[in-house]
């Protein structure tokens, strides 16, 4: 698990295959995720986890979880932007988002493929 924590300012997280996890990356500041995978069937939690304080961008990365979600938004604090991913055999939601007043979902773009 890699925790992205409200001290750690900016992070770039690029280009990392993962398998067998259990909540990839939570997030708490800002964060820019590219080029990720995931792999093997035995995710047990979320893959990409935006908490309270967390936001950024995720794109062009590969994300399956047979867990939970592949990204789970609960962010109260920024924009998040989620674009050109392909998400797929998820247990629970591809996506979770939680929609707060203060929150700004700039745009999503999904590649929806059916395995």
């Amino acid at each position: 698990m890699i925790i992205v924590d409200k001290k750690a300012g900016s992070v770039r997280i690029s280009g990392i295959s993962f398998q067998n996890t259990y909540y990839f990356l939570v997030i708490y500041s800002k964060v820019h995720i590219d080029h990720c995978n995931s792999l093997g069937s035995d995710n047990k939690g979320d893959i990409i986890s935006f908490e309270s304080s967390g936001y950024g961008y995720v794109g062009y990365s590969q994300l399956s979880s047979r867990g939970d979600d592949a990204i789970d938004i609960d962010s109260r604090s920024g924009d998040i932007t989620i674009e050109y991913n392909t998400i797929y055999d998820c247990k629970d939601d591809g996506l979770e988002a939680r929609f707060y007043t203060v929150q700004n979902l700039l745009h999503m773009l999904f590649d929806i493929i059916n395995l």
